[in-house]
């Protein structure tokens, strides 16, 4: 179960990065709608937080593996 929430939340993070990156790149090119792309950042920036938290409760998982 902690390598299946590792995995989720590196997958979270790379896709957040990935989608965050597009839209500033969007936006620095002046083709998006500025209230709409900060929505999409915010939700990016969201993403990334919950994907740090998927990974640090997996590692704690797996350390406390063997106690149980």
């Amino acid at each position: 179960m902690g390598l299946l929430l590792m995995f989720a939340g590196i997958l979270l993070i790379g896709v957040s990065l990935v989608i965050g990156i597009i839209v500033v790149l969007i936006t620095l090119e002046g083709r998006a709608n500025n209230d709409r792309a900060l929505v999409v950042r915010f939700g990016c920036v969201g993403g990334f937080v919950i994907g740090i938290l998927l990974v640090v409760i997996g590692w704690g998982m797996i350390r406390r593996a063997p106690r149980f």
